[in-house]
């Protein structure tokens, strides 16, 4: 039986790949060096993408029907996107391979992992319950969409889920997802 497409499952998703790849950069700390800079370059382009997605349609959509209390945790949360760029963006210019860079995404990756379970239980959880299906399956499309148009950017060339950086030399190709 095929779910029903909604705006929270949409970011459920995005959530789990960037956990994924926060993963994969903690195992890669050991071995497999010469992948790092590849799924670095992948983690920076999800969460940018993700956070232009809140901030450009899933916050306003939710600002309109919500109430008082919710609005208080949107703008929460709108300042723990503000923490987050503000983090890559430092985390951007340390060496890969340094130990502050090793101490920093550990740092980053509570930040950003904390947040997704805010935003899934407080805000995720009110769009099912507040958002009619229509109008979550309409804020799914639109996302889609504009996390198209983001990934067709020339930034983010390089960073797409379909390449990373072959242990062995040069590129391979690997699955989405």
């Amino acid at each position: 039986m095929e779910q029903q497409a909604s705006v929270a499952q949409f970011l459920r998703d995005d959530h789990k790949v960037i956990r994924g790849l926060f993963r994969q950069i903690q195992v890669l700390e050991d071995r497999a060096h010469e992948m790092k800079p590849g799924l670095l370059r992948q983690l920076w382009m999800e969460l940018e993408i993700h956070d232009r997605l809140d901030r450009e349609i899933l916050y306003p959509a939710l600002m309109s029907v919500a109430d008082e209390g919710v609005r208080g945790r949107i703008v929460d949360l709108l300042d723990a996107h503000r923490e987050m760029r503000d983090g890559i963006e430092s985390v951007k210019e340390i060496s890969p391979d340094s130990e502050y860079m090793q101490q920093k995404m550990r740092e980053l990756r509570s930040n950003v992992l904390v947040h997704f379970d805010d935003e899934e239980h407080d805000i995720l959880g009110f769009a099912e319950r507040s958002l009619h299906p229509a109008k979550s399956r309409e804020l799914f499309d639109e996302m889609k969409q504009r996390k198209q148009e983001l990934l067709a950017l020339p930034y983010y060339k390089d960073a797409g889920p379909e390449r990373a950086q072959n242990p062995r030399g040069g590129e391979q190709k690997r699955k989405a997802g």
